[in-house]
């Protein structure tokens, strides 16, 4: 049956208490994507008209597993918890790209051209966590975080018979990099009841990003010759608050307002092809009043968000809004 897409996933968790207060839950996840493609694909819109030159066989794999263990204990002033994560997902797909070679080689016969893509992504986090329950108004959550990732990926561009028919499929283009990311994180959050019914938090997180990259690249689109990329890492340091403000005027209404900033990590960006035009991008950097060095790098990106709103439920807590 072509076209086909077959999922499946597995899921096993555990809890034990070894003695009071103390909770041990591991935990695995696990799925698996299979995808096939159907013959000759793809179709215009609206009809069933084959467009593909050669049947190449499409479609790929999708696996990953999560495993997680969270551990915690419970005193009468406060909660400890430690959750860590590993986590691993590994893709390998097929594509059909003979008519975008044929068209940048400029063939007069198309030859059939796949690319392979693979991906093997690992990523490990792990946080400690203590949240208060102190007799008074006064209440904090500390803690720490670790995370450390890794995501090769492989992709491979080729032309069978461009180099004659005896000959091992022409190298349009090898693309090999490696990411590591490593991030450490410091964070905390007070709460103050002022009234019965008023409470403000304010919180903190202090984050100290680390990222590299290395890239292979070779193939006739990267001048035929193998390189290799290594960029210098980049580190980022900074700090993102959060407040919230909570009134209930009575006991089934709650009224809020926060405001919170984020960011998203930055790092390095893949090494452009040098030389001229239509393979090289010095015209296209040069049009844009830009050098190969200046958008190597990008930083982080951060938002702001402010939020307002209120909360209530009502016929004997049988309607929420």
């Amino acid at each position: 049956f072509p076209g086909y897409v077959e999922n499946i996933t597995r899921q096993i968790a555990l809890r034990f208490q070894p003695i009071a207060g103390l909770a041990v839950t591991p935990r695995i996840m696990y799925q698996r994507t299979d995808e096939d493609g159907a013959p000759y694909a793809t179709y215009y819109p609206g009809n069933l008209l084959q467009r593909e030159i050669y049947n190449l066989p499409e479609g790929g794999t999708d696996k990953w597993y999560l495993a997680s263990l969270t551990v915690n204990y419970t005193l009468p002033w406060g909660s400890f918890v430690s959750s860590s994560g590993y986590f691993q997902r590994t893709t390998f797909e097929t594509e059909n790209d003979t008519d975008v070679a044929t068209l940048d080689l400029g063939l007069t016969v198309p030859l059939p051209s796949p690319i392979t893509r693979k991906l093997d992504f690992r990523r490990f986090a792990q946080e400690v966590r203590f949240a208060s329950s102190f007799p008074g108004p006064f209440q904090v959550i500390l803690g720490t975080f670790f995370d450390d990732s890794m995501r090769p990926r492989d992709y491979e561009w080729t032309a069978v018979g461009l180099n004659g028919p005896a000959l091992p499929p022409a190298n349009l283009l090898s693309f090999i990099d490696r990411r590591p990311d490593r991030e450490y994180a410091l964070f905390g959050n007070a709460s103050y009841k002022i009234l019965t019914n008023l409470k403000a938090e304010i919180g903190v997180r202090w984050f100290d990003e680390r990222a590299g990259f290395n890239q292979y690249t070779n193939g006739l689109f990267f001048g035929g010759a193998p390189t290799v990329y290594a960029a210098s890492s980049t580190s980022e340091r900074g700090f993102t608050p959060k407040y919230l403000v909570e009134y209930k005027p009575t006991a089934d209404v709650l009224w809020y307002a926060s405001a919170a900033k984020g960011f998203r990590e930055g790092g390095n960006n893949i090494a452009l092809p040098p030389g001229p035009p239509p393979s090289g991008c010095d015209q296209d950097l040069a049009n844009a009043g830009l050098t190969a060095s200046a958008v190597a790098t990008y930083k982080s990106d951060d938002l702001w968000d402010y939020e307002s709103g209120f909360k209530t439920s009502f016929a004997d807590h049988r309607f929420t809004l």
